[in-house]
């Protein structure tokens, strides 16, 4: 496009940056860490760890402005406000996960038909997800925040050890493009041996 559109102007977003550029002509950009208000700072972060973590977020700083969680875990504050939010069981949470990590592992996509997810989910766990906003259809289905299929992904994933090689690995983060689930994995493995295994398997 760039070269039969001389005239044109090109953005392109990614998440990679260990990256040579093409020519001259190219220049690459990164987006500043989120510089938190000192009003949410005084409000939401009591000690300098929270104030650390909101920071580090876009996605967690707005979900402490907007719905006020309480947390350093990044796993925990998604949980909470899946729960909150979307008034989900125990169970309807793992039926969530399963067809997350299904979507990731078998589709290798972020996108996915709304009738895929629900055949995977539920109907009744689909729509708990859209009336919260958690999940939107518009053409193709997608989380609000990729975090969140992260996170549902991630909780599937440390059920199950026999799950922990490298071709699920390579899937779920889209061939080492992307590791938040696999931090979530870790935020929520239950014990220190398992931990360990989790990480020796990575």
């Amino acid at each position: 496009f760039a070269r039969r559109n001389t005239q044109a102007g090109v953005l392109v977003t990614d998440r990679l940056v260990r990256r040579q550029l093409p020519s001259d002509e190219w220049g690459l950009a990164t987006i500043e860490r989120v510089r938190q208000p000192d009003a949410a700072e005084q409000s939401l972060a009591e000690s300098n760890e929270q104030a650390e973590f909101l920071s580090k977020s876009a996605l967690f700083l707005d979900l402490s402005l907007r719905e006020g969680p309480d947390s350093t875990s990044s796993a925990k504050t998604l949980r909470k406000y899946l729960v909150d939010a979307t008034g989900l069981s125990e169970q309807d949470l793992d039926s969530a996960s399963k067809a997350a990590f299904e979507l990731y592992v078998h589709d290798a996509r972020r996108t996915f038909t709304l009738e895929r997810f629900s055949a995977l989910a539920g109907e009744g766990v689909t729509t708990a997800l859209l009336d919260a906003g958690v999940l939107r259809a518009s053409g193709r289905a997608y989380f609000r925040h990729h975090l969140f299929h992260d996170y549902l992904a991630a909780l599937t994933l440390i059920g199950d050890p026999e799950l922990w090689k490298s071709e699920t690995f390579d899937a779920i983060t889209f061939y080492a493009s992307s590791f938040d689930i696999l931090g979530f994995a870790l935020e929520e493995i239950p014990d220190a041996q398992s931990a360990d295994e989790f990480l020796r398997s990575i």
